[in-house]
Parts: structure tokens; sequence; C-alpha cells
């Protein structure tokens, strides 16, 4: 039988050695580059060295569950993963749906079975793909590229599926994350710990803002910092199936440095180092007798200083300042 196939990468994971053996001389035959792994030791290994194009990942594994490989995985980065399971009750599939996979194949499978699967999940992921890049204004970027690109931002980034399960985020906003004081992974949905409901009804409304993404905000209070930790979330426009929409999240952390380096500053504007700092400083939500505080600068020293940002930079206001310093890095339209 032949099969049409975009002869994608696929991680294999499996104990049961004739499973394994089985299913990737099948999907090989179908032409696709097969990596099989026996454990989850190896396939997070597998998976960091060169993610697949899809994933599917065996339940029952001997070192680690199989849901728990799944979340491991994809905080990492994002890949449609598919899992397999002895089991068709309605509570291991949700716990399974609930780790971020896209399938649930039932055991025994076989390569027939498993290849609508994983073209479905490809098919999925490259909408996806496709979305972002229409929204970006960048139709020739990789997924690769996509997720290097979103590393190099100095803002957390965050994005979200339809069900608000995490499906990808950059390297800042993993460890915003993972310290978990504002926003958490609850069974793979993003949450707010705070602000639970008001969280899901802004997701809800960028989500549902359709092909005219419209931009929503909220402040969310970081109690181990004792700051407002600011997130804006705006859809990604261009799919036309509803359960594949996505959103994408800007998280502005105040205590952490979001704002261009002094040298770029001095480059972009010919700042000098104090003016540079300053700048820095009311970039990241700092006022000015903040900065003066911490700085050690008088209040009249401070003025002038801004006074020449303004000049430099041509704006006028503080507001008009900081959205300036803000767009060096990310760019978001208001509908």
């Amino acid at each position: 039988m032949a099969y049409r196939t975009s002869r994608g990468r696929v991680l294999l994971v499996d104990d049961d050695q004739i499973v394994l053996d089985v299913l990737t001389y099948g999907l090989r035959q179908a032409e696709y580059s097969v990596e099989g792994c026996s454990d989850a030791a190896s396939a997070l290994a597998a998976y960091k060295s060169l993610p697949p194009d899809v994933a599917i990942i065996d339940i029952g594994l001997p070192d680690m569950d199989g849901t728990n490989l799944v979340e491991r995985l994809l905080q990492f980065q994002y890949r449609p993963i598919l899992v397999l399971s002895g089991h068709s009750d309605a509570a291991s599939v949700d716990q399974a749906i609930d780790s971020g996979v896209i399938g649930y194949l039932v055991k025994p499978v076989t390569t027939a079975q498993l290849i609508p699967s994983i073209e479905t999940a490809m098919a999925r992921f490259g909408q996806l793909n496709q979305c972002m890049a229409q929204r970006f204004g960048d139709a020739g970027m990789t997924a690769r590229q996509l997720a290097a690109a979103m590393d190099q931002l100095a803002f957390g980034v965050i994005i979200v599926d339809r069900r608000h399960r995490v499906i990808h985020c950059n390297h800042l906003a993993g460890n915003f994350l993972d310290a978990s004081a504002v926003l958490c992974k609850k069974q793979g949905k993003l949450r707010s710990k705070a602000k639970g409901q008001e969280f899901v009804r802004m997701l809800d409304n960028s989500l549902d803002s359709g092909d005219s993404p419209g931009l929503y905000g909220i402040n969310l209070h970081h109690p181990d910092k004792d700051v407002e930790v600011q997130v804006w979330a705006t859809a990604l426009a261009g799919s036309e199936v509803d359960s594949d929409r996505a959103a994408i999240l800007v998280i502005n952390d105040p205590s952490v440095n979001t704002i261009a380096s002094s040298n770029l500053l001095k480059t972009l504007y010919g700042f000098t180092n104090k003016e540079s700092e300053l700048a820095q400083a009311l970039g990241n939500g700092l006022t000015v007798n903040e900065y003066c505080t911490r700085a050690f600068v008088t209040a009249n020293t401070a003025r002038t200083h801004l006074k020449s940002i303004y000049r430099k930079t041509s704006t006028n206001r503080q507001t008009e300042l900081i959205r300036l310093l803000a767009r060096l890095f990310i760019q978001v339209r208001n509908a």
C-alpha cells in the first residue's frame, strides 16, 4: 500500500521492542525518518538534540510515566505528540489530553492506523506555523527559526491554543512559569494564581477576536517581588477553524531588565551612560523618584537627564518614551 507522506521525522517511544521494531519498519517503509527509543531518558535526549516533526509516546515506560514525559518534552519545545496506551477509559484519555498531546491511540495499533494520525498532527502544526508566519509577516520562517527568534526577545512569550494549553514558550517565559508565583500550568493549561477567572476571560477575549485581533491586557501582582507583572494577549490570525485558533501572550516583569542594552541605546540615540541608565530604569517600571533613590542621584540631575533623553528620542512624555523603548523588541497592533 502506498502512502502519501511529507517524509517527516518521527520520534517513536515504546518499551516493547517488538512493537518498536514493527512500527519503526512500517513507518520507514512509508518514507518517514524514524528514531526509536525504549525509555524516557533516551527519548528526552533525542528530542532535545533534534525536535521531531511529531512524537509518538507510549504511556507505560519503565523510567517515567508517559504523560510526565510529554510535559517534559513540551516544556523544552512544542511539537505535536501522540500517545499510545493500552487503556481506553475516559480518565486515562483526559489525563493524556491535559498533558498537551493532540492524539490518543489505543493499542494494539498498526502502521496503517498510525499514519492518518501523524498526517493530521503535522497538518495542524503546519497550520499553526502558518498563522504565526502571517501574524509576524514572514511566510518563509520555519518553526525552529521562529522559536530561536522568540528566544532573542527581551520579553517572555507564550503561545496557547483554543483550550488555553501551552504549546510554546520562549526561554524567559519558561523560567517565569517555573517560578510559578504568578502564572502556572495546571493540567497543561495556562492559569493565573491571583486572578484566575479574570485571566481566563482575557484569554478567551483574545482568542475570540478572530481575524481582526485586538490587544488585551491584565496586571498580575507578583507577591515575592512586590511588583505588577503585565501580561498582554492577542490572537494569531489566519485560522479558519475555531479549534485551531491560538493566542500569543507577552509577559513584562518589571523586576527583570527587558529594555534595550546600554550599548544599543547609545548607538541608536547617542545616550550618555547616565541617560541609558535612567531610560532602562523607566522602561522597567521605576518612577523617576525610585530611580533617584536607587542610583543615589538628585531629582534635579535626573530631570536634566530626562530632558536630554526626550530631545534625543523626539518624545515629550514618559509614556511615549517607554512605548518607544518597548518597540525595540516587539510590536503589537491594536484593533
